[in-house]
């Protein structure tokens, strides 16, 4: 006869501590701010250098961010052109976080603009050259870095699309990455190899 070993609950000095549940809430929605706040930074500047790929209706972009820290959020930013003409392209952005769609904001912009990307003035320091894999191969990219008190962040923009491949913020709190995951836009998915 095989004994069996009683199940034992843990001790309350082994559980973990309940969280306060509305901080938990705050904490969530002021990382959501803060990410929508970066996105519409970095995808609706205007650009210092011209645009070497002219977006067609139908191209988009789509970018993964994820968080981890103190909370762990998974979000994805799409970008749609869905008019592009001689003078410019129309761009409808959608945030999206577990599902649930946050916000969308439809721009005109000109070709002038980077496609995905800020103007690089606004990216901090440039700190030189370097080579990164992502989700279609290795590409040669700038390299940006701006920081800022107790944040920093890093920005990945390719040497041939000026397209924003990744960006990763950090902070006492939390760390995130936004990371360019899906494209219909063959230059980008060819472009920037090392």
């Amino acid at each position: 006869m095989q004994e069996s070993t009683p199940v034992q609950s843990p001790s309350p000095a082994s559980r973990p501590p309940k969280k306060n549940n509305l901080t938990l809430i705050a904490v969530a929605a002021i990382a959501v701010v803060a990410m929508i706040i970066i996105v519409g930074v970095l995808l609706t500047s205007p650009g210092a250098q011209a645009q070497a790929y002219k977006p067609s209706a139908g191209d988009y972009l789509e970018y993964e961010m994820t968080s981890s820290g103190f909370i762990s959020i998974e979000s994805t930013v799409r970008m749609d052109i869905t008019a592009a003409d001689n003078d410019g392209y129309t761009v409808t952005i959608t945030t999206t976080m577990n599902g649930e769609e946050l916000s969308t904001e439809t721009e005109v912009r000109g070709y002038s603009e980077p496609l995905g990307a800020s103007d690089t003035d606004e990216l901090g320091q440039k700190v030189g050259t370097e080579t990164i894999t992502t989700e279609f191969g290795t590409k040669k990219v700038y390299k940006y870095e701006f920081s800022e008190e107790d944040a920093s962040i890093v920005f990945y923009i390719g040497v041939e699309t000026n397209t924003l491949y990744r960006m990763e913020t950090s902070s006492d709190m939390v760390t995130m990455t936004m990371e360019l995951t899906a494209t219909n836009i063959d230059f980008i998915l060819d472009g920037d190899k090392p």
